[in-house]
């Protein structure tokens, strides 16, 4: 004798095999249409799904769609208004446009400008030496010029004096929008977000990035059997002040960057790559005994980064996921239920399978692909 769940289940997946036999015929018929509509639809050339089931058709006679019918509803179905611009977007982009516009960009033109404000700098040093205060103040005057187009010593600076002012409110605001201004161009506070990496023998893992203050922090979103999704995978403290000259322990924080050779700098159109000191997490199988250790985050322009974890040398690139890798890449982080499953939880399963099952179909049909097996493959798309 079954007992009352095994009946309750089974019942289930013959309920399922028949719904599904049931539709699948007017599945392949809407999907077609709907695809040839997206086609020839002037509003929109991007790739959109189509609802397979619509309140304007009546399922017992779907087999009656017809292009008229569809030209008909053409407009209140597919048809997306364009969103207008809020005045405050309009406001962050022009905000965003001057802040590129005043400050020297990440890379090659950066590290020239930075270059000659250290040779300046010498200058400087060898006029006091000889007293002569013409040179000295040329030189000063010009240093002040070349510093308000770096923006990470204009970010540094406007942190010292809204710290400095902090009892006087008004200039303690209008130091901190400057320092605002100059953090939104650099790219250590830039890289919100989903990423992908490979994790060595792990595999490709998803990380999200988030800040806290200055504190970039990497959490996993797909984890291993060491450290598994929700934990953070590596935390880095980007606050300019640890790296300021003024600062204590500015020499024993800053690391000199990587200077590349011709060949790479010409691959990834910098010269130079900037690194930070951090954290990385490890642990043993099942997070017991996890640790922090001594790490490294590499920043190679505005689209990759990289950690290391420096005593096991282990090193992951990190690169933004297409939306396709990072959905199956989720899917794969779904439990599926077992026996001992509450019903609701094995059938909101069989509906998400179901729901994949159609959307590979769908993908398929439009990439012309007839096997049926034919969507079984893989992409590496990831940098290393």
């Amino acid at each position: 004798m079954y007992s009352e769940l095994g009946k309750i289940t089974r019942l289930l997946c013959i309920v399922l095999v028949l719904h599904h036999h049931h539709i699948l015929s007017f599945t392949f018929h809407r999907i077609i249409e709907s695809r040839s509509l997206l086609r020839r639809c002037p509003c929109d050339s991007s790739r959109r799904r189509v609802p397979l089931f619509s309140s304007k058709y009546d399922l017992n006679n779907h087999k009656s769609f017809t292009n008229e019918k569809i030209s008909e509803t053409h407009s209140s179905e597919f048809y997306l208004e364009p969103i207008k611009e809020s005045q405050i977007r309009r406001d962050r982009i022009e905000q965003e446009t001057r802040n590129k516009d005043k400050f020297c960009s990440f890379g090659d033109d950066l590290w020239a400008l930075r270059k000659t404000m250290k040779d300046l700098n010498q200058d400087l040093i060898e006029s006091l030496a000889c007293g002569d205060k013409i040179v000295e103040e040329s030189i000063k005057s010009r240093l002040d010029d070349l510093e308000q187009k770096d923006p990470e010593a204009v970010y540094t600076l406007e942190l010292e004096q809204m710290n400095n002012v902090m009892k006087d409110q008004r200039k303690s605001m209008i130091h901190k929008e400057n320092a605002l201004n100059a953090r939104s161009v650099l790219p250590q506070f830039n890289f919100h977000g989903i990423w992908v990496g490979k994790f060595g023998d792990h595999g490709y893992e998803l990380v999200n990035v988030t800040y806290i203050g200055d504190t970039l922090i990497a959490r996993k979103v797909t984890g291993d059997k060491n450290v598994p999704k929700g934990e953070i995978s590596f935390q880095v403290d980007l606050s300019p002040l640890l790296f300021h000259k003024n600062s204590q322990n500015s020499d024993e924080n800053a690391l000199p960057p990587i200077i590349l050779s011709e060949d790479a700098s010409n691959k990834w159109g910098t010269k130079e790559l900037t690194r930070y000191r951090g954290l990385g997490q490890v642990a043993e199988e099942g997070f017991k005994n996890n640790q922090w250790m001594e790490g490294q985050f590499i920043i190679i322009g505005e689209d990759y980064f990289s950690f290391s974890w420096m005593p096991i040398s282990h090193q992951v690139f990190f690169s933004r996921p297409t939306p396709e890798m990072q959905l199956d890449m989720l899917r794969e982080e779904i439990v599926i239920p077992s026996s001992n499953s509450d019903i609701s939880a094995m059938r909101g399963y069989a509906l998400r399978c179901f729901d994949k099952t159609i959307a590979t179909m769908e993908d398929d049909m439009e990439d012309g692909k007839i096997d049926r097996l034919s969507n079984i493959y893989h992409e590496e798309q990831h940098f290393e």
